[in-house]
C-alpha cells in the first residue's frame, strides 16, 4: 500500500500580478480614491469604495480585509506610483529615487528609461 500524499493546489501568477477576489471595476474605484492627492487613509478609501459599490447596487461587495490586503500588496510592489500619486514629484525624488539601482556604465540610458516610465504612468493615471 502506498502512503497517501497531498498534492499542492498551487496557482502561480505572473510577476507583478496579485490574485484577488476584487474585479477590475472594484480595483479601479479603490485605487482612484486611495491614490488621490488628498491622501485618504486606507480605511477611509475602503469605506468610500464600499459606499460607491452599494450605490451602484453591486453584488458581493468585498470585505474590508480584502481591500486592505490589496492596498498592502500594491504599496509594497508599486512604491514609486504610490509615492508619486499621494505625495508628488518631490517626495518621489526624495524617498524613492535614491533606491533605484542604475547602471553606472550607461547612466544616460537609465535616466531616459526612468523618465519614459514615469511619463507613461502620469499619462495613464492623471
Amino acid at each position: 500500500m502506498y502512503p497517501i500524499t497531498l498534492v499542492g493546489n498551487y496557482n502561480y501568477t505572473a510577476n507583478g500580478c496579485y490574485r484577488t477576489s476584487l474585479n477590475e471595476n472594484e480595483i479601479k474605484i479603490f485605487l482612484n480614491i486611495l491614490l488621490s492627492p488628498n491622501k485618504f487613509s486606507v480605511g477611509r478609501a475602503i469605506s468610500l469604495t464600499q459606499y460607491i459599490l452599494k450605490e451602484k447596487n453591486a453584488e458581493n461587495i468585498p470585505t474590508e480585509v480584502t481591500f486592505r490586503r490589496y492596498a498592502k500588496w500594491y504599496k509594497a510592489n508599486n512604491l514609486d506610483k504610490w509615492t508619486l500619486a499621494r505625495d508628488g514629484m518631490k517626495a518621489l525624488k526624495d524617498k524613492v529615487e535614491p533606491y533605484i539601482v542604475t547602471l553606472t556604465t550607461k547612466p544616460l540610458i537609465q535616466k531616459v528609461l526612468l523618465k519614459k516610465k514615469l511619463l507613461l504612468f502620469l499619462k495613464a493615471n492623471f
